[in-house]
């Protein structure tokens, strides 16, 4: 008796993950979709919309707990010199975002090229899209980074000892 029902249970089982399987020719329609979406949908798309969006939010949020109107605020941009304006932008936080985000671009792409050879002229186009808005983010939304004293050139001062 528990023997049939043990059975039962892996027959129901089976029935339902057999409908989330590949079709008989391969895995590689469904794996090429799949990264069509995530090429597309969230890099070129998501990624690029948050880092337009959420600065021009901060802004505003920022712009709205000022208590100035648009005229004192004119008056007062042109009184401040460069570096007085500066200090009312966002800090710097580091590039350690941005590397990630390559960093895991590059491994989609050498990883699935085979089954999506559209991924490193997505890529491509996602990286053209993201040195503008990322030259524009550390231009105009970001303060400058405080700069540190450092011994040397760090790993560099190796490869061009060695010719």
């Amino acid at each position: 008796m528990i023997k049939s029902e043990i059975l039962f249970i892996i027959e129901i089982c089976f029935r339902f993950f057999s409908v989330f399987q590949c079709a008989h020719a391969g895995c590689l329609m469904e794996l090429c979709i799949q990264l069509c979406i995530t090429m597309l949908g969230k890099q070129l798309i998501q990624n690029n919309l948050f880092e337009i969006g959420i600065p021009k939010l901060k802004k505003l949020v920022r712009k709205r707990k000022s208590e100035l109107t648009s005229k004192q605020e004119e008056e007062l941009n042109k009184t401040l010199k460069c570096y007085e304006k500066d200090h009312f932008l966002g800090p710097f936080v580091g590039i350690s975002p941005e590397y990630m985000e390559m960093i895991i671009q590059f491994g989609m792409v050498t990883l699935f090229v085979a089954s999506f050879p559209l991924a490193p002229l997505f890529a491509l186009l996602n990286n053209i899209i993201e040195i503008r808005l990322d030259a524009k983010k550390f231009v105009k939304e970001l303060r400058r980074p405080i700069a540190v004293k450092a011994k040397d050139i760090g790993t560099f001062l190796k490869y061009q000892l060695t010719k």
